[in-house]
């Protein structure tokens, strides 16, 4: 049996399309369990006007995503545990891809697509299977394998008994990546993932969402790169030259951020005085790997003393996406 985890807080509007996917499933041997994280408006009393008995509500005081996901995998009474987000919503084949990608020591991966579209965000990457070895924290973190099959854990199928085993759970204290680290922490104990690109996940990307809500997401990353320093599982973990590109590639997204692209330069000199002295700055800017033009000249202006170069990118990428 799969175990569907879904967290809920406060998606009175959205609840019931995801939950309606769900039952919808052609693979039929199922229960959902959503955790309610201390919701404030109706979203726990629709759940419980839903007339089905694979259905079972879960409450608890809010307490955050990773929590509510990991009260679900202490709860589950499935043999394989899958993610899906309340806004979201799946395909009538999402279980089903997925259990038939399955074999021993394998992840399984599905492709997804944003909102509306069929076409997978990840297509055209991968096919069949990619073999887990000493490269796959490099690989994973900055390379081909993080590419295709993405960070997130909501198009993936997990092992209870392997979360269970390895003690395997979302870190609470981390607003950003923590599904990066839990999908990490999961693949150093498999041999091999399976990938389907066809998209059968559907990620709505929402203006609350916890990536559009947070003002200085540096502040967030700088504790994700935190916790990924000392991720050791397996004999797995992450070297300086790794999290360097890393930190390169996650300050395209912070500098993107509404709240730092939008500044005047008079505010923008006060937030670069503060934040340059933070590790995922330092590291950024220290980063060797080979990569493209867009990143070669961010980490060049990174590596400046003062404000005016890096200003001057983010304003120009800022009005460049805007126009078009």
């Amino acid at each position: 049996m799969i175990t569907v985890v879904v967290p809920a807080y406060n998606c009175e509007s959205v609840i019931c399309r995801c939950i309606k996917s769900l039952l919808l499933q052609t693979y039929t041997d199922f229960e959902i369990l959503v955790v309610n994280d201390g919701s404030t408006d109706s979203t726990a009393s629709q759940v419980m006007a839903i007339d089905d008995s694979r259905i079972c509500l879960i409450n608890q005081q809010n307490a955050g995503v990773s929590a509510a996901r990991n009260r679900g995998i202490e709860s589950a009474k499935g043999d394989w545990i899958v993610f899906v987000d309340s806004d979201d919503y799946v395909e009538i084949t999402y279980l089903q891809t997925l259990i038939s990608l399955l074999d021993d020591g394998c992840m399984p991966v599905v492709g997804f697509a944003k909102s509306e579209s069929c076409e997978s965000v990840l297509h055209d990457r991968i096919r069949g299977k990619y073999a887990i070895n000493t490269l796959m924290p490099q690989d994973y973190l900055v390379g081909f394998l993080g590419d295709t099959i993405g960070f997130s854990c909501w198009n993936k199928l997990f092992s209870k008994q392997t979360l269970m085993k390895y003690h395997i759970r979302f870190e609470t204290s981390l607003k950003l990546g923590e599904d990066l680290l839990f999908v990490f922490q999961y693949l150093c104990y498999c041999d091999h993932v399976a990938f389907c690109e066809k998209a059968v996940y559907h990620y709505c990307d929402v203006d609350n969402s916890t990536i559009h809500a947070a003002k200085d997401q540096s502040v967030l990353y700088e504790s994700t790169l935190n916790s990924l320093k000392t991720a050791c599982y397996n004999g797995h973990s992450f070297n300086e030259e790794v999290l360097c590109g890393w930190c390169l590639k996650v300050m395209t997204f912070v500098l993107a951020n509404p709240y730092v692209c939008t500044m005047s330069f008079r505010s923008f000199r006060r937030y670069h005085k503060r934040v340059k002295s933070y590790h995922i700055v330092k590291m950024a800017a220290q980063a060797v790997l080979r990569v493209g033009f867009r990143l070669t000249v961010l980490r060049w202006a990174l590596r400046k003393k003062t404000s005016l170069p890096l200003f001057l990118i983010i304003k120009m990428q800022y009005y460049k996406q805007k126009g078009n």
